[in-house]
């Protein structure tokens, strides 16, 4: 397939990748952001049997434009590769969970081998169809979004990793906590940083730092617990944060007007475990669902009565708004 011609502001990637645990340097999580847009459409991925993966064609030049010019750009992206290649990723699989707890996942190598070509200032990488299918953003696919260009200031591959989480969550809440051994398992961090001081002052500070100086989020209190038995140490973490004024407005609400975009609110419209939405879409989000609705149809997604009733509820909260204005 041909090289993209032009990054997508707004980047979105599945709740899968979100919470998968992983560890890459600073400039392979880069390449996987550049992924992104073409890792989201499995069906227009092509397989390579050759390298047993499907291929992902990284342009140089979208790396250059996105992350600054770099004279070593070649390099850097081929570094990033070889990381790729060597590097896990393990994917957790909740309904697969076992009575007791005990958690189901499955681990794939990110890539199965990728091929650098520094002449046509291109790199092609063969993604490993597990980690493809669980990157992929189906109908009815949890994902997180985020724009492309906060990510890009940030050096830290742990900075990177929280913001996503945080943007996982800034939709529904304020802050979230999780676990000391959650962030440890997740985000592989060293084993030293089991110790207190250490999670503090070299995951977390610097994290925050780069978060509130480089985002559209700023990190306003961090308050650790001591829970279970052992209260003498501490145990969970709790982030609160709140949206940059004007920022937040630009990063969530701006969306293109795409048949993707289209296909999410429709998702967005019917969770089939509650039968309600798991959002409620704005103006923006209902107009461009109608007008992509023929293609919807003929695509086959369904509008069952829970859909239009849910679809129905939407615009009634909009009139409901501008009636409180």
């Amino acid at each position: 397939m041909k090289p993209t011609s032009k990054q997508s502001p707004i980047k979105r990637q599945s709740n899968a990748l979100s919470t998968a645990a992983y560890s890459l340097p600073r400039n392979s999580k880069r390449l996987i952001y550049l992924c992104l847009d073409q890792l989201a459409n499995r069906d227009t991925l092509k397989h390579n049997t050759e390298e047993a993966g499907y291929e992902v064609v990284v342009n140089h030049a979208d790396y250059t434009s996105v992350f600054g010019k770099n004279t070593n750009t070649s390099r850097d992206i081929r570094g990033a590769a070889v990381a790729l290649r060597q590097n896990g990723i393990v994917v957790f699989m909740p309904e697969l969970d076992g009575d007791d707890g005990e958690k189901a996942f499955a681990e794939r190598n990110w890539i199965n081998g990728f091929k650098h070509e520094p002449r046509k200032k291109q790199t092609k990488l063969y993604f490993h169809p597990f980690v493809v299918e669980k990157l992929h953003l189906g109908e009815n696919t949890a994902f997180t979004k985020y724009a492309l260009k906060h990510l890009s200031k940030l050096d830290n591959s742990n900075a990177m990793r929280l913001y996503e989480t945080i943007c996982q969550w800034r939709n529904k809440r304020s802050s979230f906590k999780f676990s000391i051994k959650w962030f440890l398992e997740r985000y592989c961090l060293p084993n030293s940083y089991s110790r207190i001081a250490d999670f503090r002052n070299k995951f977390l500070a610097r994290a925050k730092e780069e978060i509130n100086e480089h985002t559209d989020i700023t990190i306003t209190d961090i308050v650790y617990y001591k829970q279970g038995k052992n209260k003498n140490s501490v145990t969970h973490v709790e982030i609160f944060w709140k949206e940059k004024e004007k920022e937040a407005e630009k990063t969530i609400d701006s969306f293109e007007p795409t048949l993707e975009q289209a296909v999410q609110t429709h998702a967005d419209l019917y969770d089939s475990e509650t039968g309600k939405p798991r959002r409620l879409p704005n103006k923006k989000e209902i107009d461009n669902l109608k007008a992509h609705l023929a293609e919807l149809l003929l695509d086959g997604f369904p509008w069952t009565p829970e859909i239009l009733a849910n679809l129905k509820l939407a615009e009634q909260n909009l009139d409901s708004s501008s009636d409180d204005m």
